[in-house]
């Protein structure tokens, strides 16, 4: 009985020839990495080849450990290549790239769950929801504690708690947001109507010129 044949993801030489390229590595190069063949990679960057998991690996690792050495790619999420990525899997590049997706997904879920809190709460709860969801948006979180106080933590570390607030606090810090935001609303609306205004006195100003010439 024959072996079964192995099934090629041509993302996988894409990809590879694409770090190549950004990297500047050659091909011979990678052979070494890998104690291939410089066919055996010209294979797999062509998709006539699999790239398998471990390879990938030490590749992922090789171009990371680049970043280190060149002092003109400063290693950070952003430049940091992932085994996922360049198997195939998904198309998250970096790790950065990776972060952003899984927060920005976790974010919208949290904030399709609070506009329906909003719906369901009457106006006290809705601004104490209002004010939790500007508070995550900052990597912040707000919790009634059993003293009857609020306290306000980051996110990713409960016991980092910042400050302390009592209800008759949290009420006042309430209606200064309010205030502010109707300030803020106000001035925008009023900025609005001048340059409304200034465009309209210029549009007159040429009119007339266009009358008079």
């Amino acid at each position: 009985m024959g072996r079964k044949p192995v099934k090629i993801n041509p993302k996988k030489g894409e990809r590879v020839k694409q770090l190549l390229n950004e990297y500047n590595v050659t091909q011979k190069e990678i052979a070494a990495v890998l104690h291939y063949s410089p066919e055996q990679i010209s294979y797999i960057v062509n998709g006539k080849r699999d790239l398998t998991e471990p390879a990938a690996q030490e590749l992922v690792d090789y171009f990371n450990s680049l970043s280190d050495e060149d002092a003109d790619k400063p290693r950070q999420l952003s430049k940091l290549i992932r085994l996922s990525w360049l198997m195939g899997y998904d198309d998250n590049k970096t790790e950065m790239q990776a972060f952003l997706l899984t927060n920005c997904d976790r974010l919208n879920k949290r904030e399709t769950e609070w506009g329906k809190m909003l719906r369901d709460f009457n106006y006290a709860d809705r601004q104490i929801k209002a004010l939790e969801l500007i508070l995550y948006n900052q990597g912040f979180s707000l919790e009634l504690s059993g003293k009857s106080e609020y306290i306000i933590f980051e996110t990713d570390n409960r016991d980092s708690v910042l400050a302390t607030f009592t209800h008759s606090e949290i009420d006042q810090l309430l209606k200064r947001m309010a205030r502010q935001t109707m300030s803020e609303i106000t001035w925008l609306d009023e900025d609005k109507r001048k340059e409304r205004k200034a465009h309209e006195n210029m549009k007159y100003f040429f009119n007339q010129e266009e009358h008079n010439g």
